[in-house]
């Protein structure tokens, strides 16, 4: 069954769909075995840098299960995140095929992050677009009780900031409906959050990268301030002096 189980990894990992039908059709059982990472064969075709639809897709057919998690607690779909090479560039066509065959979006990790949260620190625009439009919640923070170095009850929004595209991260949780007056367990919001951390780095690229996250914000506040401000110069015209 080892051998079995090594030949349906390579034809995973040589895009060969009609192989992996072949494999598990003869031997079912493959579906639910793990490699020394604790992987699933659904796990490993999500994750590697050959990935193609068409072989998660019949991984899914022959009744992969997208729910399972590993020791420490991904599930198929946070093994979907952050994949290196050519392999992000259909992201979105891999996300949406595990949410329809019933991918959880609210199962953390050993660290506590959810999917989105996942993508929100290591993961692409792509994938942070995608797991909110399948429904994701933007308000999803890390947990106050798990490990006392995840225990922050840090935000989506104050944990995107180190994200590479983190401005862009952050537009995508503003329009989503993510809260930026949610507090983390120091009782900081997300603009407290951005002053401290500019607090403890003044100058620098970080620096330079807080401050665009705090104009992103900005944006996104003003516009509802706006009319009040119009309000306030209306009003001042018939207030008599």
């Amino acid at each position: 069954m080892v051998e079995a189980f090594d030949e349906l990894i390579k034809a995973i990992d040589e895009a060969n769909a009609t192989e992996v039908r072949r494999i598990v059709a003869l031997h079912p059982v493959l579906l639910e075995q793990t490699d020394s990472y604790g992987f699933t064969p659904l796990m490993h075709a999500v994750s590697c840098m050959s990935r193609k639809a068409v072989v998660i897709r019949e991984l899914l057919d022959a009744g992969a299960a997208v729910n399972r998690q590993t020791d420490e607690g991904y599930t198929a779909l946070h093994c979907a995140i952050d994949v290196n090479g050519e392999a992000n560039l259909n992201s979105r066509e891999v996300i949406a095929l595990l949410v329809a065959a019933g991918a959880d979006l609210t199962l953390r990790q050993h660290y506590g992050w959810t999917p989105l949260l996942r993508a929100v620190v290591e993961g692409t625009l792509d994938e942070v677009d995608s797991l909110l439009t399948a429904g994701a919640d933007p308000n999803v923070a890390l947990p106050m009780d798990t490990l006392p170095e995840c225990n922050s009850g840090l935000t989506a929004l104050m944990a995107a900031v180190t994200n590479a595209d983190g401005e862009d991260v952050i537009t995508f949780l503003l329009r989503a409906g993510a809260n930026p007056l949610a507090r983390n367990t120091d009782g900081a919001t997300f603009s407290e959050y951005l002053d401290g951390l500019l607090a403890e780095y003044p100058s620098g690229d970080f620096s330079a990268k807080i401050r665009q996250c705090r104009e992103v914000l900005r944006q996104h506040v003003a516009p509802e301030a706006e009319p009040i401000e119009l309000d306030r110069k209306f009003l001042s015209n018939f207030i008599v002096r």
